[in-house]
């Protein structure tokens, strides 16, 4: 079940050694969300929540923060920017062995700075 209900819950409830709860948990946590699968299997538990409570805050900043990161991954510009990144990861052995990358005679001469030796 979630860290946080086992936090601010009373401690004279013991429900960690319930599979069917922790089984419930997890498949409420996965369709509706995390905050609000919090605040559900609370009210299941019988624990009186408020919305000036810190554990209903924290329920809905969690939930809030899924949503925003969920709506953010089906963005193009999101899916554009790992596409262009990955990209960037992956040929970065390729790139360091380029000839684009080698000094070239041209910069060297027109440094302006002592070069000894050349």
């Amino acid at each position: 079940m979630h860290s946080r209900l086992f936090s601010y819950a009373p401690k004279s409830m013991v429900w960690k050694r319930s599979f069917t709860a922790l089984c419930y948990s997890t498949t409420l946590g996965a369709s509706v969300g995390r905050g609000l699968s919090l605040l559900q299997l609370a009210g299941r538990c019988g624990i009186n929540i408020e919305a000036s409570d810190p554990m209903y805050r924290y329920a809905m900043f969690t939930q809030n923060i899924a949503r925003y990161h969920s709506d953010r991954k089906q963005k193009h510009e999101y899916k554009t920017s790992r596409y262009l990144s990955h990209r960037k990861r992956a040929n970065r052995a390729v790139l360091s062995q380029s000839l684009y990358k080698a000094p070239s005679k041209v910069t060297k001469e027109h440094d302006y700075g002592i070069n000894l030796g050349n």
